[in-house]
């Protein structure tokens, strides 16, 4: 990633953590806002801050973290940044914290080799000078271990020249955490091409500087009555990584051929990989009668697919399975029927669209009300798609009705999977209640995926815009950049 700094970037953490929000400045708490969710969402072990100076928010937010092992490197140097006396009392006020002295780029031997998951700064990389860039990025790649990330933060005016940092990545050879078709420094025309509404939608959440700030910190050099006005500033947040070995790569593709509940973790959202593994299957044609084609498909088909294999891998033939909701007798139901005891809980308010199914066994209820027609602890298998949306079961009274109700006709020993649609507006990510609630109160057998994992993963399906235009836009009313990108996120857990 090589993006401009904005409020969603900062939010998040700042809500969490409150100390982000207690300062004159504003670039400095969005840069360690930034690295909270870097250390939040990748959980490293090994973490060095470059230029910590004579504070940093990450020591005190996380001195009681044990898990973490933190560095600091910083030397004193030739402007008013820091002084001997401020390094000296940091070191003195963070104990849990090993310090090293010297600057990045010495290749200094206290820093060891392929050791760090995360090194970073945070308003420290406008300082280097440009000739010095190249050492910087070697030594960095040098002390991070393979698939470990490095992020910078650093404060520049508008307009100025980006491209010396953005060079020195790409010629360590580090892959960006994002592809480059998303980063918005809008005036770096080498970058990309910027149309009126990226530019609109960016500039309504830009965090800029606090010009005061900028006058008498960033102008300091000249004589207070001859400074000009100051230009806006804003901070640019990075992010990439050293690659992975070529094994790691491969045992992490052969632990995920199939659905299970063992390997669910690689099935929380949806990925275009999963399409092949449904092809090598056979399920796609079983399901759909061809093989199906990401670009143009819509997130019902991937759900589909999804469950699909989720039972054909993991249940038994007469295994009896519930349906939640849906928009009447489904592909699913439909297929599954002549191996499997097939019901569906519906209420469907006056319609009459399971009058001739025979096969399947049909409830006119809400799950959630305990309808005494769906029996306790019956079900191998309960699942829903698309059914729990942002304006469904929105009283959190009904969620806890809704877990209850599925544990209490779910067999012991058996499972529910939910597929919901959630939407990527990067760096948000827009997840139901329903399917928030289920983490926080269920112990699910995947684990929440985080954002930042979400966003930068290359292989990430979401629906095209092509098929949003063609079939969503209608009833949105919203194009497709400003509703945000539909990804199927998945939830699997198992009662014990």
């Amino acid at each position: 990633m090589f993006e401009i700094g904005t409020t969603d970037h900062w939010w998040e953490s700042a809500k969490k953590y409150p100390v982000l929000s207690h300062y004159p400045d504003i670039l400095k708490p969005l840069g360690y806002a930034h690295m909270i969710t870097l250390i939040e969402t990748f959980k490293p072990k090994r973490v060095l801050e470059v230029g910590h100076g004579g504070g940093t928010y990450i020591y005190q937010l996380y001195k009681d973290n044990n898990e973490i092992e933190f560095w600091g490197l910083d030397d004193e140097v030739k402007d008013r940044s820091v002084s001997v006396e401020e390094l000296k009392n940091v070191r003195i006020w963070n104990p849990h914290v090993k310090f090293v002295s010297g600057l990045l780029g010495a290749n200094s031997k206290e820093l060891p080799e392929n050791y760090f998951d995360l090194v970073y700064s945070v308003s420290v990389m406008e300082h280097i000078p440009h000739e010095s860039l190249r050492s910087v990025f070697e030594d960095t790649y040098r002390i991070l271990r393979p698939g470990g990330i490095v992020s910078h933060s650093y404060d520049i005016y508008i307009g100025q020249d980006t491209k010396p940092v953005f060079d020195a990545f790409e010629k360590a050879k580090f892959r960006w955490l994002k592809p480059k078709n998303t980063m918005n420094v809008f005036w770096e025309k080498w970058l990309r091409r910027f149309d009126y509404e990226s530019l609109e939608y960016l500039f309504e959440k830009v965090v800029f500087e606090n010009p005061i700030f900028v006058a008498e910190n960033f102008m300091w050099q000249q004589e207070r009555e001859s400074r000009l006005s100051p230009l806006n500033f804003v901070t640019l947040l990075t992010g990439a990584q050293k690659p992975m070995n070529e094994n790691s790569l491969n045992e992490i593709s052969e632990k995920t051929k199939t659905v299970t509940p063992g390997n669910f973790n690689y099935f929380t959202y949806s990925k275009k990989k999963h399409f092949d593994i449904f092809s090598e299957s056979g399920f796609a044609v079983e399901l759909y009668k061809s093989k199906i084609d990401p670009y143009s498909s819509d997130l019902e088909t991937y759900q589909n697919l999804l469950v699909y294999s989720f039972i054909k891998n993991n249940l038994s033939t007469g295994s009896k399975i519930l349906e939640i909701g849906g928009k009447g007798p489904s592909r699913l139901l439909k297929k599954l029927k002549s191996d499997y005891e097939v019901w569906n809980v519906k209420d469907l308010n006056g319609e009459q669209l399971f009058k001739n199914i025979s096969e399947i066994k049909f409830v006119n209820d809400r799950i959630g009300n305990f309808n005494a027609k769906l029996p306790d602890s019956y079900f191998d298998f309960i699942y829903s798609v698309s059914e729990f949306k942002y304006n469904v079961y929105d009283d959190i009274r009904n969620y806890d009705k809704v877990l209850k109700d599925i544990n209490r006709i779910l067999k012991p020993g058996c499972y529910s999977l939910h597929c919901v649609v959630a939407m990527l507006k990067d760096p948000i990510l827009l997840l139901p209640l329903f399917s928030q609630f289920i983490f926080e109160n269920e112990k699910t057998l995947n684990e929440f995926i985080p954002l930042m994992k979400i966003s930068i993963d290359p292989d990430l399906f979401f629906m095209s815009e092509k098929y949003y235009s063609d079939y969503w836009q209608k009833f949105t009313g919203e194009s497709y950049k400003r509703f945000g990108l539909p990804i199927s996120y998945n939830q699997l857990w198992k009662k014990e």
